[in-house]
């Protein structure tokens, strides 16, 4: 159970994480994330990855249950 759960929670946490990076970069007074413009960066580059990582995976999963 928790292996199908899993991609998807992931996939919904990193929709909300790009979401809040892109609101953050055009309003800086909102301040989701630190001012730090490294961390925002590999924070940005794990998302996407996190992001890529689940959809590969649930697509995966449906591959094999045919």
């Amino acid at each position: 159970m928790i292996r199908r759960a899993l991609p998807h929670l992931c996939l919904v946490g990193s929709i909300m994480m790009l979401t809040f990076i892109v609101i953050d970069f055009f309003n800086r007074a909102m301040h989701f994330i630190g001012g730090n413009e490294v961390f925002n960066t590999f924070l940005l580059i794990f998302t996407l990855l996190v992001l890529v990582s689940s959809i590969w995976t649930i697509c995966d999963h449906r591959r094999s249950q045919r």
